[in-house]
């Protein structure tokens, strides 16, 4: 449809510079394809639209076109699809907020399309059919003067091309302003342009229709009203024509039959008006669709708004009998409330006001008491909060209200707009400023102010806060008693935040919640749930307070909740809000949720109903839109006795949430795949597929094999929605539903969701670049980072040579931006700040682009843009050494860029500038004028990320941080939550063996999660031990199936010990691994492949339990390869000649180890090029970056041979293999291919080319400047030879900086003199740790002080700060964890 591609050109050379970046281009996706489908087919309906017309003929004399169309169900309008709006809004779909306005919904059609993001939707329309329509889809439907009147605000509100049929439009936006939340609230705003604004003369209407037209302003309206003559209907089949308007003027003069317009309580609107000129204009200049986009912003900002972001759209209505479908030129906005900031031109505007009020104030005089304001108010809040605590009652409301008043933001000063809401933004943004706030609310507030308002501010601070400060002694300073309503709102308030506090805090709040509800009050005032009369055999709690304890409720002890009446339990599980709350108590466990069940069933519940599971108007259908009355606690339901297939499909179908649960995933398994085998009782796979949920991610790869791809096809709408998949499992769906496609195009992909990362690196590569495009841009983009580098790699090469790199690159977000390689970058241009803000870079790519941008791009844009944040996760030594040290940078960070600056610096980490230099004083001094307003005795802001604590300042001492340490430890383990043992995470590896076999026998899922934090397997042992101890010990012994002699009688895994014990499955022996069922190896294979401690013998004994159960190699399928992981590592050199490996994704995933010889290495390589029929000169880049690894085995000519443009697009791939010195010198010599020669590379090519800069040889090394020491990649340093990096001069070593010098080795340092060795602590110097082989070496590096062993086995003798505890037990002390104590300590010295 080539004219459906002009409705989204926008000339952005033509916008404003301000409004280029912020244009979002928009394409014809798949939801506006739909709309358009479907109204060409209904203009086909030939009987139809003549009943239309007649009945439309007939009903004018008395109603108006829009009712008419309410009436009939026609005439739907069309702005933006789902995936359209979520990315104007820069939302996913997954994204949520409260409420939301759509003004003049007409058929709610629109609405749909928004309201999936939120919780409540409000609506405003006049027609009485179309609000019945509104009410058919449960929209709330407001008068004309109720929706700025609600007393409450509204997170987005949308109004859709209403400003042009408005009398008083400018005065409707400050309506829309004063009732938006002002911080994170948006608007909606769509606008047809060129515009031409018009509404309706009272005077000339004809008054016989009063009784029947009053205030109307419906979008559809005018959009039907904007219509002119259609396309001859004869030539529909040769070409979809669209209505395009002309002469809209014309159509809008004179007298004749009323055009139903949009107005918004701004004018009277009649059948049979004259239309005319609004009474209040909008001063919108210019032809052109660009040029009326450029005079909106200063109209926008009259109202208080500012354009966040804006796209062109077709504003589209079905047709009728004579044309398909109608369309006008939208510009679609999303506006930001702002506020007017101090200037001298303002400054002059406030004199000329006052002058005219008669009040005497010179310019100097007014504009130096306003600078001395500013700077005490916004720059030192810790003035203005010392002066709060000095107010009295009446001076404390006075401040509480201009502060925090929601209502009236602003103070009108003629046609100036005063605001509060930047000096509001800037005082919660500095530093230690919310937690004194909070406190001092506290102590004066409740005394000063009504509970509710107390509450109100209360909850505005912990809002915009980090809530680090709200532990246990700040929960003992909230009031003990509070009424009904001030209780409500604070519980809701501290169940909103509960994932943001430690669980201690939560005990906290848990017991300050226990002690209001129990306590007796007055009760016609208060929410006085206490039974006078409970004992030890009743509970106090009931249906009631269950619902304001909310998430807190897993804090019940389990015999309290045992003790709950059943009459509560009932009248609880029968809220209509009750599954809400339950939904999200993610960190329940097994025991509580079962004591929950058990009481639920008691209570008269039928535990086996489907109408129990679901809500009963869902009952005839277990995918209707219902919600499980049970929550989260459906994960732990126990009585499948009775339970039939019907049944069991719905409880698998609300099992999908449970994915979200705190661990427990083991035990969650287990009851899918009981249900399962239950739902698919008297039924074939493919007639039960698209009924399972996420319980498919269960069956194995034979059953999947079994499924017919129209079976696949036909539930593709479930199982794209399901997480969990392993690659193999997503490779036999992709093939089965793609072979029932036939074609692979961009719609069959928007279809696949998280199953297109199944689809084969050739079969994209070979797709439509126009469709790749398509691809990176639409909904499915968020799958992209899900797919492996080769399939990223096949996507943008395909793209690039198509010619049309230069858009799409642009148009890249997220992760999938790190693989566009840094040659790529460089021959693209017009790149902005504003454009790194959604994108994630390499290292290389920042530092480039960082050069690129600072050369037009002020400081502090590059600060406010947010493209510090791709620094922090790109290239972080650049930026600190750079950036934020130079001059020009740290000049601008001053007042509300602190925050940012000191945040951001928190994550990088200030050990990469070097100490001895003067950038790092330069960066300390600028953090200590930043912090200089926080107060005195408290940790740091608590907007700062966990990394800044170091900068800022604390007055814990190491030896008060271990007398914390060691007051946690005194409460015994048995009493832990789940909460508490991750809060204390690595620190468990303190404990004795018995209190870790009580934790692990708890919460195994957990103590596994923390022994990945803890190091390699040898350092987590124990607590792996601790766990295999416990799980084997809790379930009942399995016997070998086989009936070989040498495995009668042995305990083999069974599925369910596989899936507790992951890593900890490195415990079980060969023998049992050998004799294991063979359906229990093809049901976890994948999971048993990912194991990392298995060792040689293992990992054999599983390769031939491969074998046992996949017959012979030559028959393995790609996905029984791929399924592997590191048993493949057990494959000997003929057996990987065996196998199938023609496909670059089988060998992308091989190639994913790391630790295969390099005969087998070489065995693969070649297997690949004689299964695909290339050679090493055809292969592309995607080939390259699947070998990944396996290039190591390349030969020297090999290398030579490879093509260079392949090269460069995969080179970043490349440089992160670790391959012998000689290939690292082949790689470097093709690198210069590209980048010209070594002693011409930059600092961004240096990081680009990672490991392969240790190819230098001695001459080359020698030459680099030493300003580019610290942009080498560390891996690169590690592997240089000691021969080679001896050549380093004294001055090019001090210059590595401290995560270089880390790497070097002890044989580099052997070979190093003594002013190298003298340079080389200089640059280690500020480094927090080193690795174990640079501890290890010859030359000089700080000193880890050694472990104290412990004086008894259940006793923890804590040691001076500056040493760590050893286990009681007598076992090997803990690298890692004693390295992590040393660093931590360090940082408070």
């Amino acid at each position: 449809m080539e004219m459906a591609d002009q409705w989204y050109v926008c000339n952005t050379e033509q916008l404003s510079e301000s409004l280029q970046p912020i244009f979002v281009q928009s394409y014809l996706d798949q939801g506006t394809q739909i709309f358009l489908n479907n109204s060409i087919e209904k203009s086909g309906w030939l009987f139809i639209q003549l009943y239309h017309s007649i009945v439309s003929s007939s009903f004018s004399l008395f109603m108006s076109r829009t009712s008419i169309n309410g009436l009939l169900g026609r005439g739907s309008m069309f702005v933006f699809s789902p995936e359209q709006f979520q990315r104007l809004l820069k939302i996913n779909p997954e994204w949520k907020s409260h409420r939301l306005l759509d003004l003049g919904a007409g058929d709610g059609e629109v609405t749909k399309v928004m309201s999936p993001h939120f919780e409540e939707i409000y609506a405003t329309e006049l027609s009485e059919t179309m609000i019945w329509q509104l009410q058919k889809k449960k929209y709330r439907v407001l008068g004309v003067n109720e929706w700025q009147n609600t007393g409450f605000q509204y997170d987005v509100i949308s109004c859709l091309n209403l400003l042009d049929r408005c009398d008083q439009p400018l005065t409707l936006l400050k309506d829309i302003r004063s009732v938006v939340e002002p911080t994170k609230g948006r608007v909606i705003l769509a606008l047809v342009l060129p515009f031409h604004p018009y509404v309706e003369n009272e005077s000339s209407i004809n008054h016989k229709f009063d009784a029947q037209y009053t205030l109307k302003r419906q979008k559809e309206a005018a959009l039907n009203d904007r219509q002119g003559k259609g396309s001859d209907h004869k030539e529909r089949e040769h070409s979809r024509a669209v209505h395009e308007q002309q002469g809209r003027d014309d159509d809008h003069g004179g007298e004749g039959e009323f055009p139903t317009a949009l107005l918004l309580s701004c004018s009277i609107i009649k059948i049979g008006g004259k239309w005319e000129k609004p009474s209040e204009v909008l001063e919108i200049k210019g032809q052109t669709w660009e040029e009326q986009v450029n005079s909106l912003p200063e109209v926008f900002s009259k109202a208080g708004f500012a354009i966040e972001a804006f796209t062109r759209l077709p504003y589209l209505c079905e047709g009728d009998m004579y044309n398909d479908y109608y369309v006008l030129d939208d510009a679609v906005f999303v506006l930001k409330p702002v506020s007017n900031v101090w200037t001298a031109d303002m400054l002059t505007k406030v004199m000329a006001y006052f002058h005219a009020q008669e009040v005497v104030f010179t310019l100097s005089s007014l504009q130096m008491s306003i600078q001395s304001y500013l700077k005490n108010l916004l720059y030192q809040p810790r003035q203005l909060l010392s002066e709060f605590q000095q107010l009295d009652q009446q001076q404390f409301q006075t401040a509480m209200k201009y502060l925090f008043n929601s209502r009236k933001e602003h103070l009108e000063t003629g046609d100036i707009i005063l605001d509060w809401d930047e000096t509001r933004e800037r005082i919660f943004q500095s530093p230690g400023v919310n937690r004194t706030l909070f406190l001092v609310t506290l102590d004066k507030c409740f005394l000063a102010l009504s509970a509710l308002d107390c509450v109100d501010i209360l909850g505005q601070v912990l809002h915009v806060s980090a809530v680090n400060y709200l532990q246990p002694d700040v929960i003992g300073s909230l009031p003990n008693v509070l009424l009904e309503d001030a209780f409500r709102n604070l519980s809701s308030l501290f169940k909103d935040l509960y994932d943001k506090t430690s669980a201690n805090t939560q005990r906290a709040l848990y017991g300050w919640m226990k002690q209001i509800l129990q306590k007796s009050c007055n009760r016609s005032v208060s929410i006085c749930l206490y039974k006078t009369d409970f004992n030890e055999s009743t509970s106090w709690v009931s249906a009631e307070s269950l619902w304001i304890l909310g998430r807190y409720m897993v804090h019940l002890p389990l015999e309290e909740i045992l003790k709950i009446s059943l009459n509560e339990i009932r009248l609880f599980i029968s809220y209509d809000n009750a599954t809400k709350q339950l939904d999200t108590v993610y960190d329940i466990t097994p025991e509580l949720a079962q004591a929950f069940l058990e009481r639920i069933n008691s209570s008269g519940f039928d535990m086996r109903n489907t109408s129990t599971i679901y809500r009963q108007e869902c009952f005839s259908s277990f995918f209707m839109d219902g919600t499980n009355k049970l929550g989260l606690l459906v994960c732990f339901y126990d009585d499948l006795e009775q339970v039939d297939a019907a049944v069991a499909r719905a409880l698998l179908h609300q099992m999908m949430k449970c994915n979200q649960l705190r661990g427990f995933q083991a035990e969650v398994h287990k009851l899918k795949s009981q249900l399962l085998n239950i739902a698919m009782q008297n039924q074939t796979l493919n007639d039960t597929l698209g009924t399972l949920s996420d319980a498919v991610v269960g069956l194995t790869s034979s059953q999947l094999e079994s499924l017919s791809p129209e079976a696949v096809h036909n539930a593709i709408a479930t199982l794209n929605q399901v997480s969990g998949w392993a690659k193999s499992q997503v490779m036999i769906l992709s093939s089965k539903y793609l072979s029932y496609e036939k074609v692979l195009s961009f719609h069959s992909l928007s279809q696949m969701g998280a199953l297109v990362t199944g689809i084969s690196t050739q079969s994209l590569h070979s797709m439509d670049p126009g469709e790749l495009s398509q691809l990176i841009r639409g909904t499915t983009s968020q799958h992209l980072a899900d797919l492996s580098p080769a399939q990223q790699q096949g996507i943008l090469r395909k793209i690039a040579a198509s010619g049309d790199f230069s858009s799409s690159v642009k148009e890249i977000q997220g992760a999938f931006f790190k693989e566009v390689s840094l040659s790529g970058l460089w021959k693209q241009t017009g790149y902005n700040s504003s454009m790194m803000k959604e994108k994630e870079l390499r290292r290389s790519q920042a530092l480039y682009l960082y050069e690129f941008l600072s050369k037009k791009s002020h400081p502090v844009d590059l600060l406010r843009y947010g493209f510090i944040v791709s620094f922090e996760m790109g290239f972080k030594a650049s930026f600190v050494m750079k950036a934020a040290s130079s001059p020009e940078y740290l000049e601008f960070v001053s007042g509300p860029l602190c925050v940012p600056f000191i945040e951001s610096l928190g994550k990088i980490e200030m050990d990469l500038l070097n100490p001895g230099g003067h950038k790092r004083n330069a960066v300390l001094q600028k953090v200590q004028e930043c912090l200089v307003d926080n107060w005195p005795g408290q940790p740091g802001s608590d907007q700062f990320a966990p990394g800044a604590a170091p900068l800022a300042p604390s007055s814990a001492s190491p030896a008060e941080l271990w007398e914390a340490q060691e007051a946690l430890w005194e409460s015994s383990s048995n009493n832990w939550t789940a909460a508490t043992t991750l809060d204390v995470g690595p620190f468990i590896a303190l404990l004795s063996k018995e209190e870790l076999d009580v934790l692990a026998g708890k919460f195994p899922d957990i103590i596994l999660q923390i022994a990945k934090t803890v190091g390699p397997v040898s350092s987590a042992e124990e607590l792996l031990s601790a766990v295999f101890e416990s799980v084997s010990s809790a379930t009942a012994s399995t016997p070998s199936s086989l009936s070989t002699p040498d495995c009668l009688g042995t305990r083999v895994p069974s599925s369910d010990e596989i899936i507790k014990l992951a890593e900890a499955n490195i415990f079980w022996s060969d023998q049992e691994l050998k004799c294991m069922d063979q359906g229990t190896f093809d049901k976890n294979v994948e999971l048993l492949g990912t194991v990392s401690g298995f060792n040689n013998s293992q990992l054999t004994a599983l390769k031939e339990k491969a074998k046992q159960a996949w017959g012979l190699l030559p028959d393995w399928k790609s996905y029984h390869i791929v399924s592997l992981g590191r048993i493949a590592l057990a494959l000997t050199e003929h057996e990987i000649q065996e196998l199938d490996l023609h496909s670059i994704d089988t060998v992308s995933v091989l190639s994913q180890q790391t630790e295969w010889t390099l005969t087998q290495a070489r065995a693969i390589l070649e297997g690949f090029l004689e299964d695909s029929g290339q050679t090493i000169s055809t292969l592309k880049s995607f080939d390259l970056v699947g070998l990944g690894a396996i290039l190591c085995a390349l030969n020297s000519t090999e290398i030579m041979s490879i093509r260079t443009a392949e090269f460069s697009a995969a080179v970043a791939r490349i440089g992160l293999l670790v391959c012998s010195t000689p290939v690292l010198r082949q790689l470097k010599r093709m690198t210069e291919a590209v980048f010209g020669a070594a002693a011409s590379w930059n600092g961004s090519v240096l990081q680009e080319i990672g490991t392969i800069a240790g190819g230098l040889n001695e001459d080359e090394l020698k030459a680099l400047d030493k300003s580019l020491m610290p942009y080498f990649q560390p891996a690169a340093v590690r592997h240089m030879p000691p021969e080679i990096f001896q050549a380093l001069s004294p001055e090019q070593i001090a210059n590595l900086g401290p995560e270089n010098a880390a790497m070097v080795t002890g044989s580099q340092r052997e070979h190093l003199d003594a002013s190298q060795l003298q340079s080389l602590r200089l640059a280690l110097d500020g480094a927090r740790s080193s690795p174990p082989e640079a501890q290890s070496g010859a030359g000089p590096t700080q000193e880890v002080p050694s472990p104290a062993p412990s004086a008894g086995h259940h006793r923890r003798v804590w040691h001076h700060p500056g040493t760590v505890a050893q286990r009681s037990c007598g076992c090997s002390s803990h690298e890692v964890f004693k390295a992590r104590m040393d660093k931590a300590l360090s940082n408070l010295v």
